[in-house]
């Protein structure tokens, strides 16, 4: 989870975009709703689907389907 409003989350993930040109844009917000998944016992699309964290996990998942049909067309 990244944590916007500190400054090492925003550094790290800059310097992570910079370094790796392939890594996904996206990633999980900090989020209450993504801790209490071990609480629900299920992923946290199930009980906040409309909580910014799931909103950020099917765009990653997006992405990843994006990046493996370019694989798979080379």
């Amino acid at each position: 989870m990244v944590q916007q409003s500190k400054n090492l989350h925003r550094e790290t993930m800059a310097a992570l975009q910079m370094e790796y040109k392939s890594l996904l844009k996206g990633y999980i917000p900090f989020s209450t709703d993504v801790e209490k998944m071990g609480v629900h016992r299920a992923p946290v699309l199930t009980y906040a689907g409309k909580d910014q964290a799931s909103i950020a996990y099917r765009t990653i998942w997006s992405d990843i389907e994006k990046k493996a049909k370019i694989t798979l067309k080379r």
